[in-house]
This record gives C-alpha cells, structure tokens and sequence, in this order.
C-alpha cells in the first residue's frame, strides 16, 4: 500500500516538473530563435553595436595543468575586447610561472596576475580586486579548468545588447570528453538539467552562481549584499563551458554538495518569490531520484511475483523515457553522440541516486540551519 501510495507521489511530481520543464524549455527556445531572427535581419542595429569591455576572472591555486589551456582558450575566442584577472591563491605548483610565460608570449593582451600567500579568499576579498584593477562594464568569472567555447563571449555580449534588464547569466556547463563512469556521470547531470535551467530562466526563478557565470560590475561588487534594483537572471544555452570531469566520485560528491550550499546562499541572499519557485522545483527533482528506485524495485517485484514482465519493462520505459527526452532535445549533441549517450544510461543510474541523497542533504542542511551556511560565505 505504501509503496503504491509512493509510485503515485511519484508519478505525479515527475509528470508535473517534466511538463513543466519541456513547456518552459519549449518557451524559451522560441524566444531565443526570435532574438537570433531580429538580429539576423537587423545585424547592424544601434542596440547590436555595443562591445563593452569584459573582465575575466580567474581564480587559481596548483592548477599547472590547465591554466594554460584556460588562457588559451579565452585568447583563441572572437570577442577581443578582454581584460584577463587571474587571482592565484598561494600556488605552490608552477602555475604562476606557466602565466608569466602566457604574458609574455602575449604581450599585446592585457592579462594581470595578482599573487597572494593564502588559500582561496572570500567573495569580498575577489570584488575588491576587481575594483581595484578593472573597471570592465561586464565580469565573467571562471574557473581555471574552464575552456571558452570561440563564441561564448560574443553570444554573452549580444544577450545583455538586446535584454537591457539583464544583470546576470549563466553560461552552458558541459564536460570535457572523460572516458570512465563519474565523467559520463557528469556529462548525464549537465544534459539532464538543461530544461530546469531554461524553465527558471524563464521565469527569472535564478539565482546568482559563483563559477562560469556573468554579471554586471555592480552586481559582482556587491554578491554579498541585498540587491538595490531586481535584474534579471538567465541562462545563456548559446554561451557553452567545459570543464574537466572530477577523476572521483568523493570529489564529486564533495563538490555537489558545495554548489546546492552555495546556490542556497545565493537564494537566501535575493528570498525573492522566484527563487522560493526554484528552490521547490530543485527539491522536487531531488525527491524524484530519491523515490524512483524504490517505484523501480516496487515493479520488478511485481512482476516476478505476478510472473507478467510488463511491470518490468513499464519501469524501464518510465525510467529511461525522461533522461531519453533530455539527450534527444539536447542542441548542443550531435546525433552519433545522442545514440551513443542513449546506450549508456544504464551505466550511471546508481550514481544519480547518490548524489542525489548528497544534494537533498545540502539543501536540508541550509533550511534547518542557514545562519551557519550563511557563515561560510
């Protein structure tokens, strides 16, 4: 009986934020095919023309390994109206010298490096070093494993040019190509939360992130206060990011819970109608991955003891129906990669099940006891 009553609970949410995920992500596609349609025909529009300066944030510490290929990738991007922050955090490594040798090779680019002794310092303490050396209208800040898609700066530019109200986006998380189970699990999380992520763009139900996302200078310099005018928030599909996967799933667990925390300090800073929206459809997906293996096993037992295997393969479809729905709508996959992801979601199920538990505990954490969340930021 319980069970059942469980499948039902199920059922329902999971029809209700898929529906409401595929509407949303519908919606805004439209939009954005509109925006791309004006901006064909009128490519030289007054509103097209502005290229405001974008500072860069990076923020490093022992990371020798991909720095360089950070930077390279941010100078290899068509957007050329660039300043470059990196803040290293006491690297022990040689990371400082891989971007003095990056200076030099490229002294017509305006990359700065401020060194400091400690570990990776505040929210606060960042903003002050970018009021203290930039005065770029627009600040991205990314991490020192992210590589820029060529476009992804210029679509950024383009989206603020035409929705003047914007004051902070999101880019387009993919991974890298990995070649073991926690990458593809990754990969699964990224392609899987698309469609939430247009819903709340839609509905400016986001909230700010402190990794690969822009903002508007004031915004930035002041993450850590109220908000004096309400911006928009959004997500940019068209501005993609990729990142190296975690190597182990500790790791990766460990960094989901620090995102959920982070993403619930940065709800509790705005406390905004749309972010309570957002942090119930988050709580609901949760819940959702929670339950269904326990709906699953409810189905293979009724159909060994019933001896009718279509319980069984009704699970499969039902399970396998939603993230099939996610990679197939995907625009930025190819079709070989589709297929390719389609075959493998079977391999990963368990490890959505984990970190799911991991994300409901962060967001539990931060309803019961924010004031010590809130601490830490």
């Amino acid at each position: 009986m319980i069970i059942g009553q469980l499948f039902i609970f199920t059922a329902v949410i999971g029809l209700i934020t898929t529906v409401a995920n595929f509407i949303g992500a519908s919606i805004y596609d439209i939009r954005a095919a509109r925006q791309r349609q004006h901006f064909s025909r009128h490519p030289y529009a007054s509103q097209y023309r502005q290229r405001p300066l974008v500072a860069v944030v990076i923020n490093t510490s022992n990371d020798e390994k991909v720095i360089g290929q950070c930077l390279g990738g941010l100078t290899a991007g068509s957007y050329r109206k660039l300043e470059i922050l990196v803040i290293d955090h006491g690297s022990t490594d040689s990371t400082r010298a891989i971007i003095q040798q990056f200076q030099a090779a490229h002294p017509k680019r305006p990359v700065r490096l401020v060194g400091r002794r400690t570990a990776m310092a505040s929210g606060a303490v960042i903003a002050a070093n970018v009021k203290k050396y930039t005065h770029a209208e627009l600040v991205l800040q990314l991490s020192a494993g992210s590589l820029l898609d060529k476009q992804a700066i210029t679509n950024l530019v383009l989206r603020y040019n035409m929705e003047p109200s914007l004051g902070v986006a999101r880019l387009n998380r993919r991974v890298l190509s990995a070649f073991s189970t926690v990458g593809l699990f990754q990969q699964y999380r990224e392609m899987l939360g698309v469609g939430s992520k247009k819903l709340a763009s839609l509905l400016n139900a986001d909230y700010e992130h402190a990794i690969d996302v822009i903002y508007r200078r004031e915004i930035f310099l002041s993450l850590h206060k109220p908000a004096k005018r309400p911006w928009r928030t959004a997500y940019a599909s068209d501005a993609v990011v990729r990142y190296r996967p975690n190597s182990l799933f500790y790791g990766l667990m460990r960094l989901q819970y620090q995102a959920q925390a982070e993403d619930f300090r940065s709800f509790w800073r705005q406390r905004r109608l749309s972010a309570w929206l957002r942090l119930s459809l988050a709580l609901c997906n949760g819940l959702i991955t929670l339950l269904l293996p326990i709906v699953v096993s409810y189905f293979i037992y009724m159909a060994i003891a019933l001896r009718e295997p279509a319980f069984f393969v009704l699970s499969l479809i039902i399970t396998a129906g939603l993230v099939l729905f996610a990679i197939w709508g995907d625009e930025q996959l190819k079709t070989l990669q589709k297929v390719a992801y389609s075959l493998l979601i079977p391999v990963t199920y368990g490890l959505f099940y984990v970190l799911s538990v991991v994300k409901v505990l962060a967001m539990l954490r931060g309803l019961v006891a924010p004031k010590k969340l809130l601490a830490r930021s």
